[in-house]
């Protein structure tokens, strides 16, 4: 991998080549992102912009960190140089807003991209806030005359020409102690440029003094030429400046078109009419080019997009269905749990009385006590096979009964009655406290479900010998109170949980499903009521509300 980073500047193809290589070896999913990353910034390289493009947008939904980072950056060329510049400007902010606070060198990158691409929009005064806040972040000199230089060019677009001029003097102050004769070269092209702007006599001069520098970038011989071209008087020199510059290597339209649109009109003025003809249909063929490479790039881009968002849809339908069996998967442990342990203790009890039955010779007070046992055994498994199926049936929605009208105080009692029995075995009084008769209108069976869950809740964590009591008021509104240990914060942010286990323990030895409380509110929602949790004081308070809106 690093063969390939170091190869990137000086060797694209050789990088690309050594990033396929790895990433077709690789087996640790580390390193296949490291690999596909710097393939992606090879086809960025190489200018393969949409195969670029594709890249980094798949590769975006699993890179973290510094990854992500300059995948972000790379993906911001790619649309400023497919001349998408509100793209850029959207994916250098995200590459901003991701970076943490200790990456300065990063955040400083996505500043000057982020103001060079808010320059091609024209929003120079943006721009300049961004390469300000890059200069800041800036370390080395010929950062900061690249920095200076940019934001001269902003300043020339606001026609604040003095604020330009010192900009490019101190660009010029601070790439001379670089040692970089090539941002030198620019800075000097700038400088003539805005002479030109201000009329100053030379100013031409400058740019001719320039193309005899030997080693001067395309782009900027590019540039330097397209200036005389627009500038030059002389119709011969303008002609001979625009013919240079169209036989460049360059790879984009930047400066072509103009020139050939110069050419033209210079050579028909020369009466040069056969080679302006020549020009035109030059000119035809480069703006046909331009026009079809970028509705190519367009067609690319938008097909890459939806393929993209049809790949993150699948991959968010499969996280979902994964979560699905992941809460399917615990639910199954759960449901194991409680068949292992809360079903074994009574059908162990059952088998216990029935070998007593069938082993030995017993009296009837005898027979009474373990008639009583396997009654008791029963009704416990009973309960838990209630509850289970119950949960089962509300995964998928409350029960579709319809509404009627019941009396609110029979089905309170009710609920007491259900209880019962566990509460005498230990010794709990259950204190009804509404009126005799109260009508309502809704569903009395879910109602008496959710209530019966409540009370039997109640007095499963109440102390021996204590009290739960079952306020009703119109609306109407239950109240089930108990004396057990409360919940604690926690407690009651998970208390309506599936399976949800809670910090209380019940006080005889009851078994505890965690579903008694998720039945409670699927039963209430699904009846349009509410139901919620009240400190009690020593105790709990379970409020339901069936009052509606």
């Amino acid at each position: 991998m690093l063969e390939a980073e170091q190869a990137l500047t000086s060797d694209p193809a050789l990088a690309l080549a050594l990033a396929e290589q790895v990433e077709a070896a690789a087996e640790s999913d580390a390193l296949i992102l490291q690999a596909s990353t710097l393939v992606a910034i090879g086809l960025a390289h190489q200018g393969r912009l949409t195969e670029a493009v594709r890249r980094a947008l798949m590769l975006l939904e699993r890179a973290e960190g510094g990854a992500r980072l300059r995948l972000l950056n790379v993906l911001g060329a790619c649309y400023d140089l497919l001349e998408r510049p509100e793209e850029a400007v959207r994916t250098y902010r995200r590459g901003l807003n991701a970076c943490p606070p200790e990456d300065q060198e990063s955040a400083r990158k996505f500043l000057v991209n982020l103001g060079v691409a808010l320059a091609r929009l024209g929003s120079h005064r943006e721009a300049l806030r961004h390469f300000a806040d890059a200069r800041r972040l800036a370390r080395e000199p010929g950062q900061q005359a690249r920095l200076l230089m940019d934001s001269a060019l902003s300043h020339i677009a606001l026609e604040e020409l003095d604020a330009a001029a010192a900009a490019l003097e101190a660009a010029r102050a601070a790439a001379e102690r670089t040692g970089q004769p090539a941002t030198v070269a620019y800075i000097e092209h700038n400088e003539a440029r805005l002479a030109l702007i201000r009329g100053q006599s030379g100013a031409l001069q400058r740019f001719r003094d320039l193309l005899r520098v030997a080693s001067l970038p395309v782009p900027l011989r590019a540039a330097t030429l397209g200036e005389l071209v627009r500038g030059a008087d002389d119709d011969e020199e303008a002609v001979r400046c625009a013919q240079e510059l169209l036989a460049l290597p360059l790879d984009g339209h930047e400066f072509a078109i103009p020139a050939a649109e110069e050419l033209v009109s210079r050579l028909e003025r020369l009466g040069r009419t056969e080679e302006a003809l020549g020009a035109l249909k030059d000119l035809h063929r480069r703006t046909e080019e331009r026009w079809t490479l970028r509705h190519r790039s367009s067609l690319d881009l938008l097909r890459i997009e939806n393929e993209v968002d049809e790949l993150r849809r699948r991959g968010r339908a499969l996280a979902e269905a994964n979560a699905q069996l992941r809460a399917l998967n615990r639910d199954k442990d759960e449901l194991m749990a409680i068949i292992g342990h809360d079903l074994r203790s009574p059908l162990l009890a059952v088998t216990l009385t029935a070998d007593q039955l069938t082993d030995e010779v017993l009296d009837a007070d005898e027979l009474q006590v373990l008639g009583h046992a396997l009654a008791g055994s029963a009704e416990r498994m009973g309960r838990l096979i209630h509850q289970l199926l119950s949960a089962h049936a509300l995964e998928d929605g409350p029960p579709q009964n319809t509404a009627v009208e019941y009396e609110t105080a029979r089905i309170a009692r009710s609920a007491l009655d259900s209880a019962s029995a566990n509460a005498r075995r230990k010794r709990i009084a259950l204190v009804y406290d509404g009126p005799v008769t109260l009508i309502a209108f809704g569903d009395p069976r879910s109602v008496e479900q959710a209530l019966a869950n409540l009370v039997d809740n109640a007095v499963k964590f109440s102390p021996w010998g204590g009290e739960v009591h079952l306020r009703l008021t119109p609306g109407p509104v239950f109240e089930v109170r108990d004396q057990g240990p409360g919940l604690t914060p926690q407690d009651r942010e998970r208390a309506f949980g599936k399976f949800a286990r809670l910090s209380a323990r019940p006080t005889g030895d009851e078994p505890s499903t965690g579903l008694g409380l998720y039945i409670v509110q699927k039963l209430v929602t699904g009846m349009g009521g509410l139901v919620r949790i009240e400190d009690g004081a020593p105790g709990a308070r379970f409020i339901l509300d069936l009052s509606g809106p």
